[in-house]
């Protein structure tokens, strides 16, 4: 046995499957809200969703470069119950626990001053990419360290991404989602976010919403830059958004009404963003790795 399988073995061996018990299981019947899509729509959801699927495993690269092998590996085990059980956990937490505390962003032995050294020999343009969210930090064959951006690390998960995104986009019925769905696809590529977050913020579809992209930093531990990739997949509530207007409506009389001294008070208080309220049917990625996000604001720059 090579010294890698073994690691894979203790690894499995050590995790504590009763994790999973801490949490419960809720179930929602979408068939309803589905139903009342057009088939064109439908169509749209269902690859949003297959969507959804490349994104976990994406997820899974970026918080453990060796998550891929133990998903194997647990596919491979023999008794059946066992088998089950690991998957259970591995499916609830998106792998089996990171390596390093820069997850798979950087190589295994950097340190947060090797990276504040290098960052500053490049150029101000690659300083501000290597400290993006959006780049790779790996080493050559000559171990000095080098950067590629999202779309390059993981264009095998982008590409089609990219492509199922463009395909939505003709299906969708609202104009500002079928913006964003193609600008989203075309950042994939790129590796420019800034235009298809500038989407997502003037969406204003009535039926499908969908959040995806790279988000959250919190498996970078080791510098908190790094971001993985995560989808909020869910169908609009308006019944329940036009009731939640009457907090948007009303700031200032709340504002007014607040208890404490006048001088604490704002006035003139613009109304507020809009709240709006989805059944999500849908999570990927970063987003279904344990228990699940309930309200959410994004873009966080």
């Amino acid at each position: 046995m090579t010294t890698t399988e073994t690691k894979l073995d203790t690894c499995l061996t050590n995790l504590d499957l009763n994790k999973v018990n801490k949490y419960k299981v809720v179930t929602f019947d979408a068939s309803e809200n589905i139903k009342k899509l057009s088939l064109n729509e439908q169509k749209a959801l269902k690859l949003l969703a297959q969507a959804g699927l490349i994104v976990d495993e994406l997820f899974e690269l970026q918080s453990n470069a060796k998550n891929l092998q133990w998903k194997e590996k647990i596919n491979n085990i023999e008794d059946v119950e066992l088998k089950k059980k690991y998957l259970n956990y591995y499916n609830s937490f998106r792998g089996v626990g990171k390596e390093f505390p820069g997850s798979a962003f950087y190589p295994g032995d950097l340190t947060k001053e090797e990276f504040q050294k290098w960052v500053k020999t490049l150029s101000p343009e690659d300083q501000t990419k290597a400290k993006g969210f959006f780049t790779v930090i790996e080493r050559d064959s000559s171990d000095k360290l080098v950067m590629k951006g999202y779309n390059e690390s993981y264009k095998k998960y982008l590409k089609p991404l990219s492509n199922i995104l463009s395909q939505a986009s003709k299906l969708v019925e609202d104009k500002s989602l079928s913006t964003f769905l193609q600008s989203r696809a075309d950042s994939f590529l790129s590796n420019n976010y800034h235009d298809s977050d500038v989407a997502w913020l003037k969406v204003d579809s009535k039926t499908i919403d969908i959040t995806i992209g790279p988000y959250e930093v919190y498996e970078d531990e080791l510098l908190s830059i790094k971001s993985t990739f995560e989808m909020f997949l869910g169908l609009r509530d308006e019944t329940s958004t036009e009731q939640l207007k009457i907090f948007t409506k009303n700031m200032q009389l709340l504002e007014d009404n607040m208890p404490c001294d006048n001088k604490y008070k704002r006035k003139n208080i613009p109304v507020g963003d809009p709240i709006v309220v989805i059944n999500q049917i849908f999570t990927a990625g970063d987003a279904k790795s344990g228990p699940m996000t309930i309200a959410f604001n994004l873009p966080n720059d």
